[in-house]
């Protein structure tokens, strides 16, 4: 929320919507501490993937947060990122995961660390010029056609398949 507060202090309109299975005290903890910054929270809940989307898409910039003392997300992560790839709005994850550091690698996405002014500075700088947002979503929309590329993905495993059978 740290973040989200430093880009609306520079003066740009913050709007939260937050999706998932969050716990109800959470949930309304993060919707307090918003409203405590000026910004607006509204919580959806589990909602149908197509949902997710059509929010996304609306969005300039999606959260991936990963509680990384959870040994699944750091080795794993969920439908989240390859969601906000795919429907070209700006990805922040969290630092300290294996697909964090395959992002890094790309130089794909914002990550999230301690510095929260620096990851809302490096926001605002992304969003200030169409041709610099341009450029990081193009990044974004190459690396998620080669790590993702269904068909890229249907050959492995037939090729997979084929040394089993």
């Amino acid at each position: 929320m740290q973040i989200l507060s430093e880009i609306s202090d520079l003066g740009i309109r913050v709007e939260v919507e937050l999706f998932g299975w969050g716990h109800p005290d959470e949930v309304i903890q993060i919707c307090d501490m918003a409203l405590g910054f000026g910004i607006s929270c509204k919580y959806r809940g589990q909602v149908k993937q197509k949902e997710v989307l059509q929010a996304l898409r609306h969005s300039h910039v999606s959260f991936a947060f990963y509680d990384t003392k959870k040994p699944i997300n750091v080795s794993t992560a969920s439908n989240k990122i390859p969601e906000i790839l795919a429907t070209d709005t700006i990805l922040v994850t969290s630092k300290g995961t294996k697909i964090e550091r395959s992002l890094s690698a790309n130089l794909v996405g914002v990550i999230f660390d301690d510095n929260h002014f620096e990851v809302a500075k490096r926001i605002c700088e992304i969003c200030a010029s169409r041709d610099v947002t341009e450029d990081f979503l193009e990044a974004q929309r190459s690396y998620f056609n080669y790590h993702y590329n269904l068909e890229k993905r249907n050959k492995v495993l037939e090729q997979a398949y084929r040394k089993i059978f």
